[in-house]
C-alpha cells in the first residue's frame, strides 16, 4: 500500500512539474496575446501556439497564426517548396487541414472561410468553404474585394461580366452580371456602377447597394464618387477639374443626403488616416477640430487658429499656445509670448523640428518642449514673405 501511494505521489509531482500556468507562459514566451473565445495566442522563438486560461497548450506549433474569432483560429505550417498547410483550430481543439495557398484571416460567424486554391501572376481561384464539412459554399471566383463582419463578400470573376455579392452563408444577393463594378463594403454600403470602370469616366454613374443587394442610393453620382468612410459618409468630386479645392468635394450620408455645416467637416475628417485633425466651423462660426473618429475638441475660445502638419497653434492677443495632434488627442505643449507686432511671424522649423518666432530680424527657435534653442539675427534685406511662405502659421 505504501509503495502504491509513493508511486502515485511521484506521478502527481511529475504532472505538476510539467504543467504550465498562464503566469509561466507570460515569463517564458516572447509574446502572449489577449484571450479570444477562451484562448490566447503565444509566440516563443519563431513558433506560435495557443493556450487556454489555465496556461495549457492546446494547439501548435505553427509558423504563422492569428487570434480566435467566431470559435476558430487560422494558422499555417510552412513546408518545403511553398507547400504550406492551412490549419483551422476550433474550440474543441480539433485541427482541420486544407490544401490552400492563402486564406482570409478569420472564419465567419457561419463557420465559412474564403480560401485561395491557386494563385499566379495572371489568375487566382477562391472559394468559400465550410471548415467543419470541408464542402464549398460558392462557385470558384477570381477575387474577393471585401468581406464585412457579418461575412458579406464582394467577389469578381476574370473574363466574366459583372461582380457578385454573397452573404456569409454563401447565398447570392444580386443577379449575375447586373453590376459591372462593385467596391468594398464600408458602413453597410457598396459603391456600384452599371458600366465598367474602364469606360469613359464622365459617362459612368455610380450609386450604392446595401448588404442585402438592394439599391439604396440610385446611380446618380458621377464617376468621381467615393466608397463610404467608417463614419458613414461618402463624396463626389466636381467632374472635369484638374485642380480641386476644398469646395469641389461634395459629401453625403448613407441615404444620399448632402451634408453641410459641422457635419461636412466631420465627413471630411472621416476620410483622413494620417492622425491629423480637421479644422472647421459650426453654424455660429465657432472653430473646432474633429478627427477621423468623429471626436471633437475646441481650443481657446475667441482665439485665431493655424495648423502646420501635426502642430496646431492658437493665438490670442500676444500669446501663442502650441499643441501637437495625435490620432487620439490634441496635446498642449507650451505657451509663447509674442510682441503683438503685425509683422511678427511664427513658423515651423524643419531643421530643429521646432517653432521659430520672428520679429524684425530677430529669430528665436524653440523645441517642442518649450525650451529655447537660441536666437539668431537674420540677414539684412531678407524677403520675409518668400523665406517663410511655405512654413509659416497662417492664422484664421
Amino acid at each position: 500500500m505504501k509503495k502504491r501511494l509513493s508511486i502515485s505521489l511521484v506521478a502527481i509531482l511529475l504532472l505538476a512539474a510539467c504543467g504550465k500556468t498562464y503566469e509561466d507562459r507570460l515569463k517564458e514566451c516572447d509574446e502572449v496575446g489577449e484571450f479570444h473565445d477562451g484562448y490566447a495566442l503565444c509566440k516563443q522563438g519563431e513558433k506560435y501556439f495557443y493556450i487556454d486560461k489555465k496556461g495549457r497548450k492546446i494547439a501548435g506549433d505553427f509558423d504563422k497564426a492569428g487570434s480566435f474569432a467566431n470559435g476558430y483560429a487560422i494558422a499555417w505550417v510552412y513546408e518545403p517548396h511553398d507547400h504550406h498547410q492551412l490549419v483551422v483550430v476550433d474550440k474543441e481543439e480539433k485541427k482541420h487541414i486544407y490544401g490552400a495557398v492563402a486564406s482570409f484571416d478569420k472564419v465567419n460567424k457561419y463557420g465559412n472561410l474564403w480560401i485561395c486554391l491557386e494563385r499566379s501572376a495572371v489568375l487566382e481561384r477562391w472559394e468559400l468553404l465550410n471548415v467543419e464539412t470541408g464542402s464549398p459554399r460558392t462557385p470558384i471566383v477570381n477575387g474577393i474585394s471585401s468581406e464585412d463582419e457579418e461575412g458579406n463578400s464582394v467577389v469578381w470573376w476574370k473574363g466574366r461580366a459583372g461582380y457578385m455579392l454573397y452573404n456569409g452563408k454563401g447565398e447570392k444577393m444580386v443577379e449575375d452580371g447586373r453590376f459591372k463594378y462593385m467596391g468594398r463594403i464600408v458602413s453597410g454600403r457598396i459603391l456600384f456602377s452599371f458600366e465598367e470602370k474602364k469606360q469613359v469616366e464622365n459617362n459612368r454613374k455610380c450609386g450604392y447597394l446595401d448588404t442585402k443587394g438592394r439599391i439604396v442610393i440610385p446611380a446618380q453620382f458621377p464617376s468621381t464618387a467615393s466608397e463610404f468612410s467608417n463614419l458613414g459618409y461618402a463624396y463626389y468630386a466636381t467632374p472635369g477639374r484638374t485642380i480641386l479645392s476644398e469646395n469641389d468635394f461634395h459629401y453625403y450620408d448613407t441615404l444620399g443626403r448632402m451634408v453641410s455645416g459641422k457635419e461636412r467637416y466631420i465627413a471630411q475628417a472621416s476620410f483622413r488616416d494620417d492622425g491629423k485633425w480637421v479644422l472647421g466651423k459650426d453654424d455660429e462660426g465657432r472653430k473646432f477640430f474633429v478627427n477621423n473618429k468623429g471626436e471633437e475638441t475646441t481650443l481657446d475660445a475667441g482665439s485665431r487658429l493655424a495648423v502646420f502638419g501635426d502642430i496646431i497653434v492658437s493665438k490670442k492677443g500676444k500669446t501663442y499656445t502650441i499643441y501637437q495632434s495625435t490620432p487620439e488627442e490634441i496635446k498642449k505643449l507650451f505657451t509663447l509670448n509674442g510682441t503683438g507686432n503685425q509683422a511678427e511671424v511664427l513658423a515651423y522649423s524643419p531643421m530643429s523640428k521646432g517653432i521659430e518666432l520672428i520679429n524684425g530680424r530677430t529669430c528665436e527657435t524653440f523645441s517642442l518642449d518649450g525650451s529655447s534653442l537660441g536666437t539668431t539675427q537674420l540677414p539684412v534685406g531678407i524677403n520675409m514673405a518668400r523665406a517663410y511662405e511655405n512654413r509659416k502659421f497662417n492664422f484664421e
